[in-house]
């Protein structure tokens, strides 16, 4: 009686352990299947985030003009999202003009959409070497100063709202520090807030020379299988020179 005690004893050890070892087994291979189908999924993300570029740039190419897209369809669960106020933003600051030293002009701004208005909100404009100087107007054109006041680097301004029209080019643009500054060997840049609440930076001087003559193309990616997975590009596109000029991954998603 007492062998059979032990046996059994024995027995509900073996099945325990082995019934520990299959239940490991199982979890280790769901949890492999299951990053392997993330992994996919959020590299399909990425890849339709990349056809949203494309398209985007595609589009300016063939039309001059760059179109919003909504969860526009690649092929089953694939998608992909270009947009964002920002996106249609073009500055062309290739070859600015300083004026007494302190008064940059000859930047063009121009509204890719064919039929959203653009509307600027705030400007975040920073430079270096900082000397300490104060920024004190900001003119986007058509005989309006959008502010004035006094503002050190990095300062963002609240001013007068501006839109640029749908398929407008506003090429009256200036910025000016008080009277003493020099900025004619500075690196310029700023920070535009738009109504939708799209940011987007651009360097309008590049150590007293031009910088690129650029668009900021968002796209996000979404696979669906059956959960969400999402992907964000923003890439920099010169139109002058034809060419990405920069390229990274971004957290903020295009969500319909």
């Amino acid at each position: 009686m007492r062998k059979r005690s032990i046996v059994l004893i024995e027995l509900i050890i073996i099945i325990v352990l082995l019934a520990i070892i299959t239940l490991g087994i199982t979890t280790y291979i769901s949890e492999a299947l299951n990053f392997n189908a993330t992994s996919i999924n959020q590299q399909k993300a990425i890849y339709a985030a990349q056809a949203g570029v494309m398209k985007a740039i595609v589009d300016y190419e063939t039309n001059g003009s760059i179109t919003a897209a909504t969860d526009a369809q690649i092929a089953d669960n694939l998608y992909y999202s270009i947009g964002g106020a920002g996106m249609f933003f073009l500055a062309d600051c290739s070859n600015p003009s300083i004026l007494a030293g302190r008064k940059l002009k000859n930047i063009s701004m121009t509204n890719l959409s064919s039929t959203e208005d653009v509307i600027i909100t705030h400007m975040q404009v920073s430079w270096a070497p900082d000397g300490g100087e104060n920024l004190t107007e900001i003119d986007l054109g058509r005989a309006t100063v959008e502010w004035s006041g006094t503002a050190q680097s990095g300062t963002n301004i609240d001013m007068i709202d501006f839109t640029i029209p749908a398929g407008t080019t506003e090429n009256d643009v200036w910025l000016d520090w008080e009277v003493g500054s020099d900025i004619s060997a500075m690196t310029i840049s700023a920070i535009l807030t738009f109504s939708d609440a799209s940011t987007l930076e651009i360097v309008l001087l590049n150590a007293g020379q031009g910088s690129s003559n650029a668009i900021t193309i968002t796209s996000t990616g979404k696979a669906v299988s059956p959960y969400v997975w999402r992907r964000t590009l923003k890439a920099g596109y010169d139109v002058g020179t034809s060419a990405i000029i920069s390229w990274e991954e971004s957290q903020e998603h295009i969500i319909p």
